[in-house]
């Protein structure tokens, strides 16, 4: 079953995370991961940086070659 016919608004949430990750207010960022609340983040490794851990208020939990694996404190 896809996300449209569950009645998710895909299009509004794409434009959100993609403001996130253009976001330069770490405030903003953090309010953002709390309000909806997302616990974990995956992060591949070649897709840009490494996350602010401080200023985001993540924790690293896993990492490897490839990913990392942070949790929203």
């Amino acid at each position: 079953m896809n996300l449209i016919m569950m009645g998710y608004d895909i299009a509004n949430r794409k434009d959100e995370i993609l403001k996130w990750y253009s976001e330069n207010d770490w405030n903003l960022k953090r309010n953002f991961l709390v309000n909806n609340g997302i616990k974990y983040i995956y992060w591949v490794k070649n897709e840009g940086s490494p996350l602010d851990l401080g200023r985001l208020g993540l924790s690293n939990i896993f990492e490897n070659d490839s990913v990392i694996v942070y949790k929203v404190n």
